[in-house]
């Protein structure tokens, strides 16, 4: 089924989008103290990612 084909790679592809977020935001820091790299990891990458994460979620299930 081609929707289901391509929900599961919008799926993937946010969820990749996130780890890559979610990489320069945790791990992007230098101990304690924010950086602007996690600044952009996490507001910029990885909240992003979350929010498009629930139609990519939708339309995998749909297509189903």
């Amino acid at each position: 089924m081609p929707t289901s084909r391509f929900g599961r790679r919008l799926l993937l592809g946010v969820f990749v989008l996130g780890l890559v977020g979610d990489v320069l935001g945790y791990w992007g820091s230098t101990g304690e103290e924010l950086t602007t790299l996690t600044g952009v990891g996490f507001g910029l990458v990885e909240v992003p990612a979350l929010f498009l994460m629930i139609p990519a979620a939708v339309s995998y299930g749909l297509g189903g």
